[in-house]
């Protein structure tokens, strides 16, 4: 393959019902220039490593804990001008990379970009999300300046990722988050609402619960109070 210019970053764990799906629409994509998939392999006791290498270019065992330090695992790994990273339980559209290729051809001076997920399987989630994701957005703006950056879906420009420092692998929550803030502090960090991708209802099952067991406890001691720790907040999901 010649060098690639895009470079995808999936963590995995336990991932053999899903992982499938994420990575054959990542190889049916409509991108006419080189790119690579890069799977980065917590430690699975399924069959999630034997899947992911019939369909990535790189399949790596995870070599820390913790979704940071898989996702900084495989960026450095990347040989790509871009990097993109999403999980193995989301499905992109077809024209994916092209639009992530396209729109920083067209912005030049951006060097980050992020979009939103959809729910499968499950209207009245993304009814919610329609009315509650645009005021998180505002919130974040409001607290940090910056967009929300999602490791469901982002990508951004190499050089600026290692500028900015990379995922810190001691943060196990809100990793991507964290990240963006410090990417916005060198460059253009925008939200395109037209990226948008699919994923499993699987963490939002019972939305109260993880909302205010998980995500908001973790948004303010990792993003208000800029605390973090090694413990694996994220745990695998059936």
């Amino acid at each position: 393959m010649s060098k690639p210019y895009i470079s995808v970053i999936i963590p995995a764990y336990n991932e053999e019902k899903l992982i499938t799906y994420c990575l054959k629409n990542l190889k049916n994509q409509n991108f006419n220039h080189p790119y690579e998939i890069i799977v980065v392999n917590g430690p699975s006791t399924d069959k999630t490593n034997t899947i992911a290498k019939n369909y990535a270019h790189t399949v790596v065992q995870q070599t820390g804990i913790g979704i940071g330090q898989a996702r900084q695992q495989g960026c450095q790994l990347a040989k790509g001008k871009i990097l993109a990273i999403t999980d193995a339980d989301v499905f992109v559209p077809p024209n994916w990379l092209s639009k992530i290729y396209n729109y920083f051809l067209k912005h030049p001076r951006v060097i980050a970009i992020t979009g939103p997920y959809e729910f499968v399987h499950s209207g009245n989630l993304n009814k919610a999300s329609k009315i509650v994701r645009p005021i998180i957005k505002e919130l974040h703006q409001f607290i940090s300046d910056t967009v929300p950056l999602s490791g469901t879906n982002s990508a951004f420009k190499k050089s600026a990722y290692f500028k900015a420092g990379g995922f810190d692998p001691e943060i196990t929550g809100l990793e991507d988050v964290e990240l963006g803030i410090r990417l916005s502090k060198i460059g253009q960090v925008v939200y395109l609402s037209s990226l948008v991708v699919k994923t499993t209802d699987r963490r939002f099952r019972q939305p109260g619960k993880h909302i205010l067991t998980t995500l908001l406890p973790t948004y303010i001691k990792r993003i208000v109070l800029k605390k973090k720790d090694k413990r694996v907040i994220w745990k695998p999901l059936k």
